[in-house]
């Protein structure tokens, strides 16, 4: 909820972001240093391959697992301000580790030689993704609002709740969206 992550949006941010960033180069530099040091990618010449390894490597690690945290806070009947931050922290990693990843993959492929002529229309897709995959939740999580506003029943809006996350779901896949963040940005709405 806006009013719930109003008092410690500051703190979070600098927390996702600061966390997001020590991991990549942490992960960065060793998955880089291991694999010059053993010379797993030996076959390959220059350092382009283990730098593009490493930032591939480091954008995954970037990436939080929703699943296993909510389900940890649920089984643990955690409520406050900490599992509510650690909640939102999860979407933020999560969000940066889609548009780090669709980033890297751009430099890992410019400096493997295998880039397009396109380069720049690739290097903005990762951001264009995140902001479609945003804009389709809010309007589907809009819509929803809307809808449940003129139910009654609790089962009705279930039904119509389950169904938006599926339709919204749905939609992004077709449109090469993350359903992932445009069903966050549908419960935002939603809650909101």
């Amino acid at each position: 909820e806006l009013q719930q992550l109003r008092r410690a949006t500051r703190a979070l941010l600098w927390a996702s972001i600061g966390e997001s960033v020590f991991c990549f180069f942490v992960v960065f530099g060793a998955v880089t240093a291991i694999a010059w040091l053993t010379g797993a990618l030996s076959p390959l010449t220059g350092a382009g391959p283990y730098i593009a390894a490493g930032l591939l490597a480091g954008a995954i690690a970037v990436a939080t697992a929703p699943a296993s945290t909510i389900a940890v806070i649920r089984e643990l009947s955690a409520s406050g301000p900490v599992s509510r931050a650690i909640v939102a922290s999860v979407a933020v990693n999560n969000g940066a580790s889609i548009t780090l990843y669709g980033i890297t993959v751009v430099i890992a492929r410019a400096l493997l030689g295998t880039a397009p002529e396109t380069l720049w229309l690739q290097a903005v897709m990762p951001l264009a993704v995140t902001g479609g995959s945003l804009a389709l939740g809010l309007l589907v999580g809009l819509i929803t609002d809307w809808v449940v506003h003129r139910l009654s029943l609790r089962s009705e809006v279930l039904i119509v709740s389950l169904g938006a996350v599926f339709f919204c779901g749905g939609v992004a896949e077709l449109m090469g969206f993350s359903a992932m963040l445009a069903g966050l940005a549908a419960g935002f709405a939603l809650v909101n």
